[in-house]
């Protein structure tokens, strides 16, 4: 009796199992099942699919790395003040008055048994930008690059670190700087010594290449830079900035161009992304990108503070056409009449992704904006070793901790950066509603191609 009345539980039990799981089955509840892994079931990685491109396998990354130089490329209005703050604090024997200034703190890089072997030390926006315009003013100075290649960048304009106390430390093939900067992605390359390039190219790129002549001009970065003035560059690099600027003409130009043709026969003219080049180089970059909407608002403000062109009544936010406007010759600083302002802005931005060369040849009308934005995303999924999300600091800077091993974002948390003060606050807040308003949100997205891109590019991230 007792056998029949648990036979007829179980069955009852099994009917009523099997009842549910075909209700839920014509239902659209998404359960959290073992379904998670298979993209067609998954509404998050059916999402990401839309941004995704043909798997590559570049570099590989994994926990407690010690390669150096550490670079943040910090883009302006996401909260790269504090992250700089933050990078600065992580390290030993921190004892600064102010994060940028000087004292006898380090970055302990140890090897497998635990010993320090090199101590890596903090560079805080010590390297000039190289920009089409030499005239355009950064943060960190500019100086003019007519080059058309990584490569040429790094062989046609040379940089250094002259603003960094400790930069000696980067020399021959190692170059243990943790640096911080408002510089777009590949700027190191024109910063790190010839020793350093010469190794990287000669055991990434050069075996693969006949009659390489890249390998010639690496070796000649400590040696002759321009053959036409017979000026020899020290082994540090340095170049003065009023020399450089008077050998524009006679030595980069001419020496970008030479290097390009032979970067073009290697590669072949048809070769319009770099990011390979940019994600096989032995640096550990960094980034944080926040949201196009809020970002926006935030840069319009700034510049609406600090530039004369838009204190007009006229000049508001909410004008799409004032806003979304393009003026030519591949356009034209933001400074001129503030007209296309988020257009300007969020080119820019993508050229942090997608490196100096970038700007210099959308400039030259050598690329559209399609390939600007696919340089700038294989280069988010291959060239940074942590990419993070301003609305995720903390879990940013755990992702920097576990993945190198000389940077602990949790010492010295005291220590925070400056942020930037706003008047106006109420028109502020007005414009942070109107660019949150799907609606309006989606008008900039369908009239604008380039906040599109943006916006892409985020998501990406």
């Amino acid at each position: 009796m007792h056998e029949r009345r648990y036979t007829l539980t179980l069955l009852l039990l099994i009917f009523l199992i099997i009842k549910i799981y075909t209700e839920v089955a014509q239902t659209n509840v998404y359960l959290p099942t073992n379904d998670l892994y298979h993209a067609d079931n998954n509404p998050i990685i059916k999402e990401r699919k839309k941004y995704a491109f043909e798997a590559t396998n570049i570099r590989k990354w994994g926990c407690n790395r010690t390669d150096t130089p550490f670079i943040f490329i910090h883009i302006g209005k996401a909260g790269g003040g504090s992250h700089r703050a933050r990078f600065a604090a992580s390290s030993v024997n921190y004892n600064k008055s102010a994060w940028h200034s000087n004292d006898e703190s380090y970055y302990p890089i140890r090897n497998d048994a635990g010993y320090i072997v090199t101590r890596a030390q903090f560079c805080n926006s010590g390297s000039a930008n190289f920009l089409p315009n030499g005239a355009e003013k950064t943060f960190e100075g500019t100086r003019q690059c007519s080059a058309t290649t990584p490569i040429g960048q790094a062989i046609a304009c040379p940089g250094d670190l002259n603003q960094c106390e400790k930069s000696s430390v980067c020399k021959s093939d190692s170059c243990p700087i943790v640096y911080v900067g408002h510089n777009k992605l590949g700027s190191e390359l024109h910063w790190l010594p010839s020793e350093y390039l010469t190794k990287w190219w000669s055991e990434t790129w050069s075996n693969e290449i006949a009659n390489d002549p890249i390998k010639s001009h690496f070796k000649s970065l400590s040696g002759i830079w321009c053959q036409n003035e017979q000026v020899i560059r020290p082994k540090k690099r340095p170049l003065n900035g009023k020399i450089y600027k008077s050998l524009v003409d006679k030595c980069s130009v001419p020496l970008a161009n030479h290097v390009d043709e032979d970067v073009f026969k290697i590669f072949g003219n048809e070769e319009v992304n770099w990011s390979k080049l940019y994600a096989s180089l032995p640096v550990l970059r960094v980034i944080v990108v926040r949201e196009p909407f809020s970002w926006l608002v935030s840069k319009f403000f700034w510049h609406h503070q600090r530039l004369a062109f838009s204190r007009s009544p006229t000049f508001t936010c909410g004008n799409i056409e004032q806003a979304i406007a393009r003026i030519e010759s591949r356009y034209e600083s933001v400074d001129i009449g503030g007209i296309g302002w988020a257009t300007q802005f969020s080119m820019n931005y993508m050229f942090y992704l997608c490196g100096e060369e970038c700007l210099v040849r959308w400039k030259s009308g050598m690329i559209n904006l399609p390939e600007v934005e696919q340089q700038a995303e294989h280069n988010l999924r291959n060239s940074f070793a942590v990419v993070g999300l301003l609305n995720e600091t903390e879990e940013f800077y755990e992702m920097i901790s576990n993945r190198i091993q000389y940077m602990d974002t949790s010492l010295n948390k005291h220590v925070v950066g400056s942020k930037h003060n706003f008047s106006n606050i109420g028109i502020i807040t007005e414009c942070q509603v109107l660019y949150q308003d799907p609606a309006f949100q989606k008008q900039l997205l369908n009239l604008s191609d380039e906040i599109a891109a943006l916006n892409r590019l985020f998501k990406v991230a």
